[in-house]
């Protein structure tokens, strides 16, 4: 199966957990998460797994895991179909 990586500028902390545009040529997330013991990730998957329809074992973050600026790979999916449904 093919899978797919693109990058996101993730925003810890805020009111709520959206994709809100592009930032630097990744796609930009704000996640209520606070970046503690792993919450903002965990946060970021979920989303990333309830928007795209896609397992939680078939996201993972490939870098990124202790910074704002994250590289996720996904299974089964372009990456022109994961911006395509994150920021239509």
């Amino acid at each position: 199966m093919s899978q797919a990586y693109v990058n996101f500028r993730v925003q810890p902390g805020a009111k709520k957990t959206e994709a809100v545009g592009f930032y630097a040529g990744s796609i930009k997330i704000k996640v209520a998460a606070v970046p503690e013991k792993g919450a903002a990730n965990a946060a970021l998957i979920e989303y990333l797994s309830r928007e795209l329809g896609l397992p939680k074992d078939a996201i993972q973050i490939i870098r990124g895991h202790f910074g704002r600026n994250k590289s996720v790979a996904f299974e089964g999916l372009t990456p022109e179909e994961v911006k395509r449904r994150l920021i239509p």
